[in-house]
Formats: C-alpha cells, sequence, structure tokens
C-alpha cells in the first residue's frame, strides 16, 4: 500500500534558482522554484529580462520622466517627424509633432512589462481626457510604443 502511494508522486525537480529539490506541496504545484525565496529571485530575473537592468531606485523619479522624454522625441525625430519639446512642466503635453500641417500631442509615460507581460505605467483617465492626442509609453529596455500608432494618425 506504501509503495502505491510512493509511486503516485511525481520525482523531484530541480529549482531554477539553486538547483536543489523541489519537495512537497510546491511539487505537486508543478512550482519552478524550491522556496518563496527563489520564487522572488526568479521574478526579480524576470522583470529584469523584461524591462532592462538598469537600476532606477537610485535615480530621482522626476530624472526617469526627463530622461523618458527625450527618449521618445530622438524615436519619433528618428522616425522622421518633426518633434518640439514642451519648455514648461506644467503644459498639458510633453511633445507635439507635425502630421503635414496638422499638429500632434503627445504625452509620454515611463512603462514597464509585468512577470505576466501586461504593460504598466502610471495613468489616470479622467485627470488625462482630452489633453493628448498620442500615448508614447516608453520602456527601460529603450524601446517606445504608441497609442494609437502613428501610422493610423497619418
Amino acid at each position: 500500500m506504501q509503495a502505491a502511494a510512493k509511486s503516485s508522486q511525481p520525482a523531484p525537480k530541480a529549482c531554477r534558482i539553486c538547483n536543489g529539490p523541489i519537495l512537497g506541496p510546491r511539487l505537486l504545484r508543478d512550482a519552478l522554484t524550491c522556496s518563496h525565496p527563489c520564487r522572488r529571485r526568479l521574478k526579480a530575473a524576470r522583470y529584469r529580462e523584461l524591462n532592462g537592468t538598469s537600476n532606477h531606485a537610485a535615480i530621482p523619479r522626476s530624472s526617469i520622466g526627463a530622461a523618458s522624454e527625450l527618449r521618445a522625441a530622438a524615436d519619433l525625430l528618428l522616425r522622421g517627424y518633426p518633434a518640439f519639446r514642451a519648455v514648461s512642466p506644467a503644459c498639458p503635453c510633453d511633445l507635439v509633432i507635425l502630421l503635414g500641417k496638422r499638429a500632434v500631442r503627445v504625452e509620454v509615460r515611463s512603462a514597464t512589462t509585468s512577470t505576466t507581460g501586461a504593460t504598466q505605467f502610471a495613468h489616470n483617465d479622467a485627470r488625462d481626457a482630452g489633453k493628448y492626442d498620442v500615448l508614447a509609453l516608453v520602456f527601460g529596455t529603450g524601446e517606445v510604443e504608441y497609442r494609437p500608432s502613428l501610422e493610423s494618425l497619418a
């Protein structure tokens, strides 16, 4: 009877962080790590993989925002759009680009990708309504995503 109980247990797997055995309930749940500390380290590694390795904790948030605006402006210029940056931090949008003879307001936000793949950024739909035409999401990897896409506005 005990032999039957032992055979129902899956073979132990190795932890992706420390290579230790995954045992007990964690093994039955198909866990990738042997413990909560290893799980936190695996999630942190995944986050760094998705968002770059920059240490933003040591940089003031306002500096990160300014750097994101500059990255978005450079990206727009390299795509061939004339881009103009706001002089005052109190302006309702961060950048203005020209599409033909039309001025398009661009709001820039720093963004990250969660470990599940979701895009995360600060937003308040009620406060932001009508203040911009395009949202530029700048990721720690240097990638810039536009919502809606710039091609759809042309």
